[in-house]
């Protein structure tokens, strides 16, 4: 039976991961505060939050909470970030985080879209370009196609203005 402070710990953990999406689970060791820090900070704009919990109490949540497959990414310690939105960026930060620290972080896996991925499927989605790199990239494609028009019927135009600047000069010579 789970002591007065599992419990409450267990009720806060149900609140976090209850009102998020997107769950993502990295094992850490030998991490200093300053590191620590490092991450929260980088995390900052795009999670909830960030929290390290027993592996145990994490089970129980979520196998209470049906998330299936998910228990099988608990090893070592544990931070588990939750994020409400835009499960890329929170991918591509934690990926990199792992590359800067290899040895002491490594990212596990995550929830997303109501299934179990492994952590090699949020490598991939962090080498996914970002949404803004993405909506950057049709403005260009629309904005193309669109420029080049304005540059070939300029150039028409400017023709005209010639031929007719040409036509005034020689009636003017007559």
């Amino acid at each position: 039976m789970p002591s007065i402070q599992n419990k409450i710990m267990l009720r806060d953990m149900k609140n976090q991961i209850g009102e998020n999406p997107y769950l993502f689970l990295s094992q850490f060791q030998r991490l200093s505060v300053d590191q620590v820090s490092e991450l929260r900070k980088s995390l900052k704009d795009q999670s909830e939050v960030s929290f390290v919990i027993k592996n145990s109490l994490s089970k129980i949540v979520f196998d209470e909470m049906g998330f299936e497959g998910l228990s099988s990414f608990l090893e070592g310690q544990t931070i588990i970030t939750v994020a409400s939105s835009d499960p890329q960026n929170v991918s591509k930060t934690l990926v990199n985080f792992s590359k800067a620290n290899k040895g002491s972080f490594k990212v596990n896996g995550a929830w997303i879209e109501g299934q179990a991925v492994p952590a090699e499927e949020v490598t991939m989605l962090a080498s996914l370009p970002s949404k803004q790199e993405l909506l950057t990239k049709v403005v260009v494609g629309m904005n193309s196609p669109i420029a080049g028009f304005v540059v070939t019927l300029n150039g028409v135009v400017q023709s005209f203005v010639r031929v007719l600047n040409e036509i005034a000069q020689k009636s003017e010579q007559k």
